[in-house]
């Protein structure tokens, strides 16, 4: 089952862009799968393919959609490097702190 894309509208922000599956029934169950900082990339789609193969209506939401539309990034240390539109565009310094070193199991990893 292939995925559609429908508009949601956001007052007058405009519209959010959120990928729906359907399972093969036509129905089923909802899920709301949301993106982590990722996007709405290939990691999220075969996520949502697989819950709609087991029968879940699933819609995944572009949460980046007002600053950067249809961003994705590889599940990588390049993706995890990798910077928004927007965070590449900015003048303004982040006031929020670094984030820590990764824990185990993440790419690159040294613990």
């Amino acid at each position: 089952m292939a995925s559609r894309t429908v508009p949601v509208p956001c007052d007058d922000a405009g519209s959010m862009p959120l990928h729906v599956w359907v399972p093969e029934g036509g129905s089923g169950p909802g899920i709301l799968l949301i993106q982590e900082i990722f996007g709405v990339g290939p990691y999220i789609r075969a996520v949502a393919q697989r819950l709609a193969d087991a029968g879940y209506v699933v819609g995944a939401p572009e949460v980046f959609w007002r600053f950067a539309p249809g961003w994705e990034a590889g599940h990588d240390q390049a993706g995890l490097g990798r910077r928004s539109p927007r965070s590449a565009n900015s003048t303004r310094r982040s006031r929020r702190p670094t984030a820590p070193a990764p824990s185990a199991g993440w790419p690159g990893s040294t613990r």
